[in-house]
């Protein structure tokens, strides 16, 4: 399941490193990191059922994802563009107008087969709507290049190679700690929340700067011992372990792994690392040898099924996991928490009132800061008080002409007051933005029946039926609809 692409684009030299560096190149090209994306361009054929809602899944040998669910409901989607480097597996997406969308099937590598994405057990039925967000994007690919390219550790290379290597760029090994850790929490450090600072000037992290002068993580309580690792939980784990704790500045993430090579035998690799700090202190168990079998092992895997990841909280008891001991969220790093970061925290958290009292605080009517303006306009509108929501997405959409959420919200708002056309005008501007968006749709379906203009609203209701075929009200809807 290797990405054919990726290789394929470092068999022709087309990286811009690769005419002084190829050797480095190519040895990265094998890496998981720079497999991160790829165009979807192989894959072995399966099909599964998920038992919980009926569906039945097939993907054939050129990609395509068969779906079907009883005797009408059934439909194809094209997969694209796959995430993952194939160690654990690969999840594929697929697109509808200008968007990408994460398909419900993945392949798993370590059990062979097919099976349901991350996160679509809870769906409770066939979800063809979950976006693609510049947040999933940002670890999976750099600017328009799939994978992790060099540039996302050591900076702009353009002057470095017009100049022919004159020009430095950055060399995380050379940076100060935080400068030096941010390189890898770019995308290996999100906590429980992770949320995006306010910048009037509009810039993004970039290597050699700070991450927390862009974005806040949060650490949540911690229930001891339930022995799951996350996706992205190695940073946050690394820090908890007493190896880092003992070793402070000297010790990053590169002290044990080279981000330019995969190993050619982990457990040597690794264990070579370890008895570098360890060895005058040899091990008294048995079988010796193998360092990370025990320190390091391979755990459940914290949302995705038919997975497992190492545990980098180095326990020195194998068997066990540390585990924070503190019982409240707490920011990743000390000094980086402000009122409005931690407010946001807490909303991703549904903590909607604590939040709501941070961030009243903290966001005025004169702010800019649209992503703290339209999560205290959710939050208002979850709680009932649908004026003050209101005047928090104007302010947004005074800000930000094409906010999505705005749109959405504001058009209820709209039609509420009898202003039908306003919204039909909203929601026609969130649909060209992310056309799978099932409410909206239905609303304007609706929306324009009651302004009499049958045809349209039939049109838009089975719009939405194809993107989001598994829903028994749009079709209650549309039966109703033909049978008057």
């Amino acid at each position: 399941m290797i990405s054919l692409w990726i290789v394929a684009w470092m068999a022709q030299g087309a990286h811009p490193c690769a005419p002084c560096h190829a050797q480095i190149v190519a040895d990265y090209g094998r890496t998981a990191m720079a497999r991160t994306s790829a165009r979807a361009v192989a894959g072995k054929p399966g099909e599964f059922q998920d038992a919980a809602t009926g569906v039945r899944y097939r993907v054939d040998a050129g990609l395509r994802m068969h779906f079907e669910k009883g005797e009408d409901l059934r439909g194809v989607r094209q997969l694209e563009w796959v995430f993952g480097s194939g160690r654990v597996g690969h999840s594929y997406l697929f697109r509808e107008g200008a968007r990408l969308y994460q398909a419900p099937v993945s392949w798993y590598e370590e059990a062979g087969r097919w099976g349901l994405s991350p996160g679509f057990q809870r769906a409770g039925r066939l979800d063809l709507t979950r976006v693609i967000e510049p947040g999933c994007l940002n670890c999976h690919v750099s600017g328009e290049r799939p994978g992790i390219t060099c540039e996302r550790c050591h900076g702009e290379a353009e002057a470095h190679r017009r100049s022919g290597g004159k020009a430095a760029v950055v060399n995380p090994a050379k940076l100060a700690r935080h400068e030096r850790d941010s390189v890898c929490a770019q995308c290996h450090l999100t906590g429980a929340a992770r949320v995006a600072k306010y910048r009037t000037d509009g810039k993004t992290w970039k290597p050699g700067e700070k991450l927390a002068d862009y974005s806040a993580v949060y650490l949540a309580e911690v229930q001891a011992g339930d022995g799951l690792v996350g996706v992205t939980s190695h940073f946050e784990k690394l820090a908890q372990s007493e190896c880092r704790m003992k070793s402070g500045d000297k010790l990053s993430c590169t002290n044990c792994h080279d981000p330019h090579q995969k190993p050619a035998d982990a457990a040597v690799f690794f264990n070579a690392k370890c008895l570098g700090c360890h060895e005058q202190k040899p091990c008294r168990e048995a079988p010796r040898g193998n360092c990370i079998g025990c320190h390091m092992p391979k755990a459940v895997g914290r949302g995705v099924d038919h997975s497992s990841y190492t545990d980098h909280s180095i326990p020195r008891r194998p068997g066990t996991t540390r585990e924070r001991q503190r019982g409240e969220m707490e920011a990743f790093w000390p000094g980086a928490d402000s009122q409005r970061d931690r407010g946001l925290a807490l909303a991703v958290l549904n903590r909607f009132e604590q939040a709501r009292a941070l961030l009243t605080e903290a966001v005025g009517p004169a702010s800019g800061d649209v992503m703290a303006m339209s999560q205290l306009a959710q939050i208002e509108e979850r709680s009932g008080r649908e004026a003050e929501a209101a005047i928090w997405y104007e302010r947004i959409l005074a800000r930000d002409p094409g906010h999505v959420a705005a749109l959405v919200n504001l058009g209820v708002e709209r039609v509420r007051k009898g202003r039908a056309v306003e919204a039909i005008a909203m929601w026609r501007k969130a649909l060209a933005v992310n056309p799978v968006q099932t409410g909206v749709r239905m609303n304007l379906a609706q929306a324009l029946m009651r302004l009499g203009k049958r045809a349209e609203a039939v049109a838009e209701l089975r719009e939405a039926l194809r993107l989001d075929p598994d829903q028994p009200r749009l079709r209650a809807i549309l039966l109703q609809w033909n049978a008057n």
